[in-house]
């Protein structure tokens, strides 16, 4: 008698199935005994069984030649032990426990790899998946390329969802979609888009294209050509922006930079907050150097001294330590806690400086002018309220507004009127005084009141008081 084997619990003997098998009869089997240990294959079509306990479902020129291997389909092969290849076209399932669910030459190679079907995908990290697509390699340790084509997933619990031509090289990295895109950091992710790159250490770059995360935590969310290069980093999108500070953030924009330790630029154009902690708001070609130092927008300002601000407007400076300027155009604060409020070419110069506004306006230590155009508040505590042309060059002295007064170098030298230069100090210069209170007049020095002028003339001219 032929080789006998168990079948289900049934005997399978010269081929010829019992009628328990066949469903009654006694007919034929399409089965007969492969040259493995109670293996089974077609009668017909040059198939192979030569794996104990091995089994070729159908199909034609396929070999089951692992141990408890299972084929069907067409020239595909079964090699490994309890490795399956469930149908398809040429193939292979050589690892241990490996599956192939269809498809066309495909090979899943490593212990309990899995290919679902697709075509020329490879799984060949232990655990690994292909589930389809072309073209795809999962080669990590418990891999998984979802489909598309042209992706590798090679670190170690990587993944591809899909798209073409990835490549997730990071242990536990991941990409979604797209095309070309790169996590070669450990836990980095690609959520999509094309030819971005997250090499960092837990780097994400969420989507758009060109973006770079390389750096530890460092984050994209989208955009073009935008790089996240420094520990926790952040761009959020725009175009051609980089963070490379350490806690930098660019949150869009154009060619903005943020380069240093938690530096920010809220978005606009060409604009650098180099400064440690420094703060570019937005508009273009704006600069924060000083540490701290905070540029809210506007254009081509500069706020370059350790917690200086320039608010907004054209072209202004704020180059002193804790120095502001508010706004205007082509103003600078130039030392430290000096303001200018607005207006347009003011200088606050001096330390305790302020300039209110107006034009062409300056103020040295702790003077101040309130507005008008060339005004000068040269010594220590003088002011220049407004006009034009004033000069309080005095301490303490003042020039309440008016034209062409000077204080000349007095000190408490006050000037009400235009045209005025004062001649001695702590004194009050005016043009005319008239008293309109009737009853009070002047009070001198040594207590008398003087209400009306010698002879009874009314007093319509002083010019010091003292």
């Amino acid at each position: 008698m032929a080789d006998e084997i168990d079948f289900g619990g049934k005997t399978l003997k010269n081929a010829t199935l019992d009628s328990s098998v066949t469903g009654g009869g006694g007919g034929s089997s399409p089965y007969t005994t492969g040259s493995g240990y109670q293996s089974i294959q077609p009668v017909n079509g040059y198939n192979t069984a030569s794996g104990n306990y091995s089994v070729v479902s159908g199909g034609s020129h396929s070999t089951a030649s692992g141990n408890y291997s299972t084929v069907g389909g067409r020239q595909n092969n079964a090699s490994g032990n309890y490795s399956t290849v469930s149908g398809g076209y040429n193939n292979t399932a050589s690892g241990h426990v490996s599956t192939i669910g269809g498809g066309y030459h495909n090979t899943a190679s490593a212990y309990y790899s899995t290919i679902g079907g697709g075509k020329d995908n490879t799984a060949s990290g232990d655990y690994s998946t292909v589930s389809g697509g072309r073209l795809n390699a999962a080669s990590g340790d418990l891999s998984t390329v979802g489909g598309g084509s042209n992706n590798t997933a090679s670190g170690y619990m990587s993944a591809v969802s899909g798209g073409k031509g990835h490549t997730a090289s990071g242990y536990v990295s991941t990409i979604g979609g797209g095309k070309g895109n790169t996590a070669s950091g450990d836990y980095s992710t690609v959520s999509g888009g094309r030819l971005n790159t997250a090499s960092g250490y837990r780097s994400t770059v969420g989507g758009g294209m060109g973006n770079a995360a390389s750096s530890y935590n460092s984050t994209v969310g989208g955009g073009l050509n935008n790089t996240a290069s420094s520990s926790r980093s952040t761009v959020g999108g725009g175009l051609n922006n980089t963070a490379s500070g350490t806690y930098s953030s660019v949150l869009g924009g154009r060619s903005n930079t943020a380069s240093n330790n938690y530096s920010t630029v809220g978005g606009g154009r060409n604009n650098t907050a180099s400064g440690n902690r420094s703060t570019v708001g937005g508009g273009q070609d704006n600069t924060a150097i000083g540490d701290r130092s905070t540029v809210g927008g506007g254009y081509s300002n500069d706020a370059s001294s350790n917690y200086s601000t320039v608010s907004g407007g054209y072209n202004n400076t704020a180059s002193g330590g804790y120095s502001t300027v508010s706004g205007g155009n082509i103003n600078n604060a130039s030392n430290a806690y000096s303001t200018v409020g607005g207006g347009r070419y003011n200088t606050a110069s001096g330390y305790i400086s302020t300039v209110g506004g107006g034009r062409y306006n300056t103020a040295y230590d702790f003077g101040t002018v309130g507005g008008g155009s060339y005004n000068t508040a040269s010594a220590q505590y003088s002011t220049v309220s407004g006009g034009k042309g004033n000069t309080a060059s005095g301490t303490h002295s003042s020039v309440l507004g008016g034209q062409s007064n000077n204080t000349n170098s007095y000190s408490n030298a006050h000037i009400i009127g235009s045209n005025i230069t004062a001649d001695a100090a702590n004194t009050t210069f005016v043009n005319g005084l008239k008293i309109v209170d009737s009853g009070r007049g002047v009070t001198f020095p040594d207590g008398t009141t003087q209400t009306t002028a010698a002879g009874g003339v009314k007093l319509g001219l002083i010019l010091a008081l003292t």
